[in-house]
């Protein structure tokens, strides 16, 4: 699962940011809170030591700020489902202003995001378990926030593997200005690319990590 519009760190590469080396695993930044780790907030798995690789300091985390929005305008967002384990998707923002500083999610459980059209802040993931999902919605930034770099969060609580706390985060560097004007900054359009990625998955039957989550 990536979020594709705005383009998410993992995915800036497959979004015309061709400067960028291609991402693997971009649509599968999945983890597990166990131990009481707690997920860091761009799709690094619990265990992993910093700089996690999709926060600052990361190989991901290159400070490009893909999108530009004035405040409090509705956004389109585009998540790509590549392969289904149910449950929602939401959103939260951080006016984090340092591309060489962590967001946190703190900051990021502060602002979040409501879905336009919708009285929740929660999507619905619709396809069956394991098939593929295009989500097209609308998010409203919040009025009186600006920011040169704002760092925008998607969540995926995953269902399938309850009772254990799965999920798969994705993060994005926007701008919002007062006076801003919606620019992309990689001149390609932007197209849903379903490819699912069953080679990295580690929730597919016959992996060696099936035990533990299936």
């Amino acid at each position: 699962m990536s979020m594709e519009e705005p383009p998410a760190r993992n995915v800036m590469w497959r979004m015309g940011f061709n400067q960028l080396p291609p991402h693997r695993d971009d649509d599968y930044l999945i983890c597990n809170e166990s131990g009481g780790a707690e997920c860091p907030p761009c799709g690094d798995s619990a265990d992993t030591p910093p700089p996690h690789p999709h926060e600052a300091g990361g190989v991901w985390a290159t400070g490009i700020i893909t999108r530009t929005y004035s405040v409090g305008q509705p956004i389109e967002v585009h998540v790509n489902v590549t392969r289904s384990h149910g449950g929602f998707l939401e959103f939260n923002i951080c006016p984090n202003d340092d591309v060489n500083r962590p967001v946190t999610q703190r900051c990021l459980n502060q602002f979040p995001l409501d879905i336009i059209d919708t009285r929740s802040r929660k999507a619905k993931i619709s396809a069956p378990f394991d098939q593929p999902e295009l989500i097209s919605l609308k998010l409203k930034l919040p009025q009186g926030l600006a920011c040169e770099q704002c760092v925008l969060q998607m969540t995926n609580h995953a269902e399938q593997f309850k009772p254990q706390i799965i999920m798969f985060r994705n993060c994005a560097d926007i701008a919002i200005l007062p006076d801003g004007k919606s620019s992309g900054a990689a001149g390609k359009p932007i197209a849903f690319n379903a490819r699912p990625n069953v080679d990295s998955d580690p929730f597919r039957p016959n992996n060696r990590f099936s035990s533990h989550f299936g």
